[in-house]
């Protein structure tokens, strides 16, 4: 898997003790959802990613300060 793929697990499956890391979670799903969505514009997938890299930061600092 990817760096990518394995922060959507990761998060999926460690969010049910910490609420901001279950919405970090679903946040993360739902943008993935609207990446691969082929009738989204190539401007809202470049907006959507830069979506999601700031969640997955975001994500990544959490997990590094539990």
């Amino acid at each position: 898997m990817d760096d990518f793929t394995d922060a959507l697990m990761v998060a999926l499956h460690a969010g049910a003790d910490d609420p901001d890391r279950s919405a970090m979670g679903s946040r993360m799903k739902t943008l993935v959802a609207e990446l691969t969505n082929e009738a989204n514009s190539k401007t809202k997938k470049a907006a959507v990613s830069k979506e999601l890299a700031k969640i997955r930061e975001a994500y990544r600092l959490r997990l590094l300060s539990s």
